[in-house]
């Protein structure tokens, strides 16, 4: 028999004159068990906060970014447009430029991120989804993008 399967066994159902030790081991036991399930459902929780916030974002992200290696931006012909279009599996591709900006109003400032897109930008991602009131458009009058 292994040695501390025995000790607990000695232990948990010792006779009623080691009863503070059974006290003590049950308060261990429960104390563990609620630890445990604490855990798990904290664990959940922030699974399912990942879901939600995965969920709310994947709208505005492709399935697949091709970005620069080196700089901040590289020329749209420096790519080979035609090879990735060609490619299996791609049904479409837009061109984006995006930075990371400090917004203030007022006396608060918020960081974001600033995103210039193009017409296709709509058929890669789920933007016009998100959209509460309003509609999507990049052309106004005679003015592009706003």
């Amino acid at each position: 028999m292994n040695l501390s399967l025995h000790i607990a066994r000695r232990y948990l159902l010792a006779k009623k004159s080691h009863n503070a030790i059974n006290i003590i081991s049950l308060i261990s036991v429960v104390g563990v068990a609620l630890g445990t399930m604490a855990l798990i459902i904290i664990l959940s929780v922030y699974n399912g906060f990942d879901q939600l916030i995965d969920n709310m974002y994947s709208g505005f992200n492709p399935e697949v970014k091709v970005t620069s290696t080196q700089g901040r931006v590289f020329r749209a012909t420096e790519i080979p447009l035609e090879e990735i279009r060609n490619l299996d599996g791609v049904e479409e591709t837009a061109f984006t430029l995006q930075t990371q900006a400090l917004v203030r109003y007022k006396d608060r400032q918020s960081p974001c991120i600033i995103k210039g897109v193009d017409e296709q930008f709509i058929q890669v991602t789920q933007i016009d989804s998100t959209i509460y009131r309003g509609e999507w458009s990049l052309k106004r009058a005679h003015h592009p993008g706003w």
